[in-house]
């Protein structure tokens, strides 16, 4: 007897395991290092992706709808159930066997082939009136029946697939998968010597059951390819949902639109243009409505491959304008108004006037959408590092900062007091109106000793301020130096200034001046450098 050996259980467990591995090797292998040991292969199975589930074999089938009894067609596998009242009433359960007849027992059969479920009925209470002259006989549909249908083309499960006798063209489609370049307008239903269009876009988009017909026995779904680069219309504009679908022969400038879920609520609908493509073009043209074209008349018009079509709308339908006053007035809120041009006198008016603290001096008015150039300059320029910046950029940016983005600047005592119209503004949607209390200060800013707020003193110039902020801090640019004014946001040179009112803004910059240090390192580097120079002109020469 042989005794087995480590060698030969080593050799056993490795057997094993390489069966284990080659039963498995279709799976998706990954490589893993583990440590003081070589790389080891782990098998992983592939997950595949579930498929929808076909109509079971068994059980109830559900409808999407009462079974209409002029349009169902009876067929095999079909059960009704026949009723029959009188003295002994009976209930027969019959199958529509293959050969399309119903077998009433001890009776015989009755053909229902291609028969509407109205006609089979009436079929079936005739026939057995000569059996049943004084009773009532009435037919009903039990279960309607199971089949095989295929589905060929552009799907990613060609075959055939288990429907019943309520299953849509769509559903069989989709348990075939469209495949990605699928046509969904133009799929072929082929049915003993006809062919019927499905468009599953006519049925998703808006519920046209004849375009989605109830599958049959013997129908063959043909999915054709449809390349979504060209062979489309296009619709845009004033429509509910822009967008481009895949163009069916026939259709018009009104299906389209339909598609589109109709025109939007600011629709021009005497101005629809039509863009396409002539014969051996590049460029799309316009095509010309007649004179005297009406609204039926274009609407009707048939469409070609890659046309475009353009529904203009209203200009400024239904627009009104958000503008917001806070601050000092009676009734501070959100009012809303009628089109662009709304003034500011005639907000102030509508928030009832001012209250007794407003400073009619220093009302702000900030424009809610600044122009895309501002927001984009901005950007730009703090993106630099601020050596590279130009000294007329650097005060863009310090004006900017110190200033509220989109001010408007006007005289508000000559408009509120006076109610001069002259000086009157329009705003604009999200404009921001701020009427301030009455502020007894000046604020002092920038290069001087002691920055912040002074007490307003009546009659006192530029000077004045200075010195209660404790005079120029070192640096101080004392040439320029300016004044923003509290209500009109404008910026005035220290030399110019009248007279300086509360909310006033003193701003004292920073001289701008030759950097002594980085010059000597400059001048250091040229020295090195001419050195260099002189010293291998000298060796040349010598």
């Amino acid at each position: 007897m042989i005794r087995p050996t480590i060698a030969h259980l080593t050799l056993g467990l490795g057997l094993v395991s390489l069966l284990a591995v080659n039963s498995t090797a279709y799976g998706q292998a990954k490589t893993q290092t583990q440590r003081g040991t070589d790389p080891v292969i782990i098998i992983e199975e592939p997950q595949p992706e579930p498929e929808p589930k076909a109509p079971s074999l068994e059980g109830p089938a559900y409808l999407d709808r009462v079974v209409d009894r002029t349009r169902y067609i009876v067929g095999p596998g079909d059960r009704l159930g026949i009723g029959i009242a009188g003295q002994t009433p009976s209930t027969i359960d019959v199958t529509v066997n293959p050969e399309g007849n119903v077998f009433i027992p001890a009776i015989g059969p009755v053909s229902v082939a291609k028969l509407s479920l109205a006609e089979a009925k009436t079929a079936i209470v005739q026939f057995l009136r000569e059996y049943y002259p004084n009773s009532e006989v009435s037919v009903s549909l039990l279960e309607v029946r199971r089949f095989r249908v295929a589905v060929s083309g552009a799907v990613t499960r060609a075959g055939l697939q288990t429907v019943t006798a309520n299953t849509r063209a769509s559903e069989a489609i989709e348990l075939a998968g469209l495949a990605p370049n699928a046509s969904q307008r133009g799929v072929h239903l082929i049915r003993e010597d006809d062919t019927i269009r499905v468009d599953l876009a006519a049925f998703s988009r808006l519920g046209d059951q004849s375009s989605n017909p109830y599958i049959r026995e013997g129908d063959i779904l043909v999915v054709p390819v449809h390349d979504r680069r060209w062979g489309n219309v296009r619709i845009s504009g004033a429509v509910k949902e822009p967008k481009e679908f895949e163009f069916v022969d026939g259709e018009t400038v009104g299906d389209v639109i339909e598609l589109a879920y109709g025109f939007a609520p600011n629709a021009d609908t005497n101005d629809v243009e039509l863009w396409r493509f002539e014969e051996g073009d590049t460029v799309a043209t316009r095509v010309p409505w007649e004179s005297g074209t009406s609204y039926t008349d274009w609407i009707a018009t048939p469409l070609a491959a890659d046309d475009h079509v353009i529904v203009r709308g209203v200009e400024d339908y239904r627009r009104s304008s958000s503008v917001q006053i806070k601050g000092e007035v009676l009734r501070p809120g959100i009012y809303v108004f009628p089109g662009r041009n709304v003034s500011l006198l005639s907000l102030v008016d509508s928030a009832r006037g001012f209250t007794p603290e407003a400073d009619l001096g220093n009302i702000r008015v900030a424009r809610g959408q600044l122009p895309e150039w501002e927001t984009e300059y901005r950007q730009r320029l703090e993106q630099l590092p601020q050596e590279l910046l130009t000294e007329a950029e650097s005060d863009w940016l310090l004006a900017d900062a110190i200033s509220v983005p989109g001010r408007i600047s006007t005289d508000f005592i000559k408009l509120f007091v006076q109610r001069d119209r002259d000086y009157d503004v329009f705003l604009s949607d999200d404009d921001v109106v701020t009427v301030p209390p009455h502020s007894p200060f000046v604020s002092v800013i920038g290069r001087v000793v002691r920055p912040g707020l002074v007490p307003h003193s009546s009659g006192q110039g530029f000077d004045y301020y200075l010195d209660r902020a404790g005079g120029f801090a070192w640096r101080a640019d004392r040439g320029g130096s300016f004044v923003v004014k509290g209500g009109t946001g404008a910026t005035v040179k220290r030399g110019s200034v009248r007279d300086i009112t509360p909310g006033d803004l003193i701003v004292v910059p920073t001289k701008r001046g030759i950097d002594f240090w980085q010059g000597f390192k400059d001048a250091l580097v040229v020295t090195a450098n001419l050195a260099t120079i002189y010293l291998v002109i000298d060796q040349a020469v010598n």
